[in-house]
């Protein structure tokens, strides 16, 4: 929720893209820190530094898409952007625990790190894809 807070102050300055690549470059270190085995002095930080680079991310991306696509058709995009999101917070958790049962703990560092990864690419083809704010 802070992460949230303080986006809204700070992407007003620098604007939705930049602080969707921001929080991204945060979740990764956080991810980083996270899957790395090590004392839990390593890991306890890299939790709060992939909630805090999370935060800003989904609300950019949403702020940012009557930007990206404009008319009328950001309506619909929007409601596709609740349903992915809806569908990737029920699905991802499961597959996960799922990989973790099976595999041991040590696959969710991997994963996490997998994950934002394909966060990175996803996004980095969508700018690519759409015209600039």
């Amino acid at each position: 929720m802070a992460g949230r807070v303080i986006t809204g102050f700070v992407s007003d300055r620098l604007g939705n893209r930049r602080v969707v690549w921001l929080g991204i470059a945060v979740a990764a270190v956080g991810a980083l820190m996270f899957s790395i085995r090590g004392p839990l002095w390593l890991a306890a930080p890299g939790l709060l530094l992939l909630g805090l680079g999370f935060a800003p991310i989904f609300p950019g991306l949403t702020h940012e898409t009557p930007r990206r696509f404009g008319g009328r058709a950001y309506r619909a995009i929007i409601g596709y952007q609740m349903a992915a999101a809806m569908l990737g917070a029920s699905l991802f958790p499961g597959l996960v625990g799922l990989a973790a049962a099976r595999l041991g703990l040590e696959v969710l560092g991997p994963a996490v790190c997998g994950f934002v990864a394909a966060l990175a690419a996803l996004i980095a083809a969508l700018d690519s894809r759409t015209r600039a704010s």
